[in-house]
This record gives structure tokens, sequence and C-alpha cells, in this order.
């Protein structure tokens, strides 16, 4: 699968930059520049080599990975340091849930996260519930177990009985 338009767009917004910066660095016009991120065309292989060099990305990457997640990991390591720096500094904590990651809101991240919690600890419960079951039913097989072990021992000494009576009669 081509990811090549969906991923410069990422890498060029992750750098903060505007279609007219881009078209300045890489050598080429907007509408170019913007049909490259649309998928109305692709640039020829001297362009994508620039391009993956000004991002500093293997063009394989560029072209065949989705880099969704790669620009999100980058944004939290970025946003990671400058809460370092400011606000943890000052106040140890950061409280503004209206910060941006990678053009996903804060408060949008924790609630999803919030909720992916919420979906382990249901896992979590299930899974008790299952040991649950699964213990009591050892315990009843042991309880059973144990009501054979002491049966054995009567029926033992009722078929000697047997036995010994059976044998008596004969005699007789």
């Amino acid at each position: 699968m081509n990811f090549f338009a969906q991923n410069i767009q990422l890498l060029r917004k992750e750098k903060g930059l505007t279609q007219d910066q881009m078209t300045a660095a890489i050598g080429v016009k907007r509408n170019t520049w913007s049909n490259y991120e649309t998928k109305v065309s692709e640039p020829d292989i001297e362009k994508i080599i620039a391009i993956s060099n000004y991002f500093d990305i293997a063009i394989d990457d560029l072209m065949t990975k989705d880099l969704t997640e790669h620009v999100q990991e980058t944004a939290l390591k970025g946003y990671s340091q400058k809460v370092d720096k400011s606000t943890a500094k000052s106040t140890g904590s950061c409280t503004d849930t209206n910060l941006k990651i990678s053009e996903i809101p804060i408060s949008q991240l924790l609630e999803t996260k919030d909720q992916l919690i919420r979906s382990l600890q249901a896992t979590i419960d299930a899974q008790n519930s299952l040991i649950l079951i699964h213990n009591q039913q050892i315990m009843t097989i042991l309880e059973e177990n144990a009501r054979l072990k002491r049966a054995i021992p009567d029926i033992s000494e009722d078929m000697e009985s047997n036995t010994r009576g059976g044998s008596q009669a004969k005699t007789a």
C-alpha cells in the first residue's frame, strides 16, 4: 500500500511547515506539492529522494509505511520534553487539557486512555471470574476424589466379606 501522500502531509505538519515552505525547500510549485499530498500526482524519483532526505526518512518507509504512529510518538516525546522544561518545573504537573499533540487534543487522548483502562479492567475482571469458577470446579473434583478414596476401603471390606461368606457357604 502506498502511504506517500499521507506521510508527507503528516511529516510536514509535524515540523510545523506550510505547503509554501515545503515548495521552497523541495523546489516545486505549491499546486504540485498540494497534488502530492492529495494523491493527484506523485513526484519523480529525484523529488522523492529530496523529500526523503529533507525529512531524514528512508524512501521505503516514506512510501510504504503508515507513519501516523511514528509522528504521534515523536510529538509525544517533544511534548514531554517541553513539559519537563517549563510546566513541570514550575508547578510539578500539567493540567491544560486543551493542549494538542499532533493535532489531537490532550483531553481526547486522556479519554482514550481512560477507555483503554476500563476495557483492560473488564478483561481482568472476566479473567478473575474464570479463575474463580475454575478453582470451584477443582475443589469439587478434589472433594469427590476424597469421598471416593474413603469409599474404596468400604468396598474392599464388602468384597472380602462377600468372598469369605461365599466360600463358607460352599463348604457348609
